[in-house]
């Protein structure tokens, strides 16, 4: 006797799965370093499982997270991977059928660095007509430390922030974010 389920039967679904949750990241980071895992950050994986024919279209790439473990990393940085269904309450999967063929990702290690900088003042715009910027610009704090990879570190030169005084009459105090030099005095977008 064979029975067949013509009316909603199993199919296969593939979806891009782009999703990462990194686990026990204080492997790396107590050891004084940053990771990156470039291939999974800027493409994915692409990610197969099993669902009744109606519930196919409701099976997105969000629904899956890809599992990174830091401390299976083996010595040259290769990590297995794992893939976990975040089982949105809408279809069913059996999750023992959920495949993938990416096993393996390259985790790169990278020293992470603490250097000072003197903060340097940029203003911008220019006051209300009979008014001057002032040299006695006080900053609090005058130097910052900033800690990154070395990666990054290498690129900036100068550390600043921009104070805006277009139509200004009048003392003023505020906040800033900091802003990020090169050698060449362009602005770095970290």
């Amino acid at each position: 006797l064979i029975v067949i389920n013509e009316s909603d039967p199993i199919e296969t679904r593939t979806v891009m799965v782009r999703n990462v949750e990194y686990r026990n990241e204080d492997v790396v980071i107590d050891s004084g370093q940053t990771f990156t895992v470039e291939e999974l950050e800027d493409r994915g994986i692409s990610v197969s499982v099993q669902v009744r024919k109606m519930d196919a279209n409701k099976v997105k790439g969000d629904d899956f997270v890809i599992v990174v473990d830091l401390a299976k990393m083996g010595p040259y940085g290769a990590v297995e991977i794992d893939v976990e269904w975040k089982n949105p309450g809408t279809y069913t999967i059996d999750e023992s059928e959920i495949t993938w063929r990416t096993t393996t990702v390259q985790v790169t290690l990278e020293d992470i660095i603490e250097r000072n900088y003197n903060v340097q003042t940029i203003i911008s715009g220019e006051p209300e007509e009979s008014y001057i910027v002032g040299d006695d610009i006080q900053l609090s704090p005058r130097t910052v430390q900033i800690t990154a990879p070395a990666s990054v570190m290498e690129r900036i030169r100068s550390v600043g922030i921009e104070i805006n005084v277009e139509g200004l009459n009048r003392e003023v105090a505020g906040t800033a974010d900091l802003k990020y030099y090169d050698v060449s005095g362009q602005e770095l977008d970290l």
